[in-house]
């Protein structure tokens, strides 16, 4: 062979350079098929609507809301670069039927939520507050009123001043007035069990009120889920 037809190893070796973009959609698909095969196992995992089950239920509205935490920022992102969320047909009717229950039970969370709140409501206006000692404390406009001073019918007034002043009988007749919606409570109640009793409320409250706010941004989700699925021919 002559020199002119030897190989020459000193040439540079030029490799495919792979595109970007079509990297990222790779990587994209392979995200997209994990976490759709997650939210397709949970599908199938969705407990009995029975009255019983509702601690069941409960666990599987959180584990079906991580999944789709994990799966819509995935599918957003595949709507910008063109890439579907791939669903196997005989998958299709499970995950449906799963997003159906997640949209009623989500619902049935947020009105029992609503009932709480509300029932919190009640509670808060029906407490009377109390003093350290025991006695009632009302916020009525007769709070201010003097007492009443009454003498005994077997005490007259004779004008003596010989008289014993420890012998006078004096009745005192107290003016009750409640406020409007409020409750009369007459002992065996301690101020701080009040206390205690109305802190307890408004970590009740301030519960639901967190509940309700996560519900609303699962609702979000669902919409976004349900487009999703529409795409694909999935009502």
């Amino acid at each position: 062979m002559s020199a002119n037809h030897a190989p020459r190893l000193s040439q540079p070796i030029h490799a495919s350079t792979p595109d970007p973009a079509e990297a990222e959609k790779a990587s994209l698909r392979e995200q997209l098929v994990a976490a759709s095969a997650g939210l397709v196992a949970e599908a199938k995992c969705v407990p009995d609507d029975w009255e019983d089950m509702q601690e069941e239920k409960t666990i599987w509205l959180r584990c079906w809301e991580e999944k789709m935490v994990v799966l819509m920022p995935l599918v957003e992102q595949g709507k910008m670069l063109g890439v579907s969320m791939q669903v196997d047909a005989e998958d299709a009717p499970a995950l449906a039927e799963a997003n159906d229950l997640y949209e009623q039970w989500t619902m049935e969370e947020a009105e029992a939520c609503t009932k709480a709140e509300q029932d919190v409501q009640m509670g808060e206006e029906a407490v009377v507050e109390l003093g350290d000692d025991g006695t009632t404390v009302t916020e009525s406009d007769d709070e201010e009123q003097p007492k009443a001073v009454k003498a005994s019918p077997s005490k007259q007034t004779n004008g003596d001043d010989d008289d014993d002043d420890d012998d006078d009988i004096v009745e005192v007749v107290e003016t009750h007035g409640h406020g409007k919606g409020k409750v009369p409570v007459h002992g065996g109640v301690s101020g701080k069990a009040v206390t205690e009793l109305l802190q307890a409320l408004g970590m009740v409250r301030a519960k639901v009120v967190a509940a309700h706010a996560v519900n609303l941004h699962l609702q979000v989700h669902i919409k976004q889920l349900a487009e999703a699925l529409a795409e694909h021919g999935i009502e």
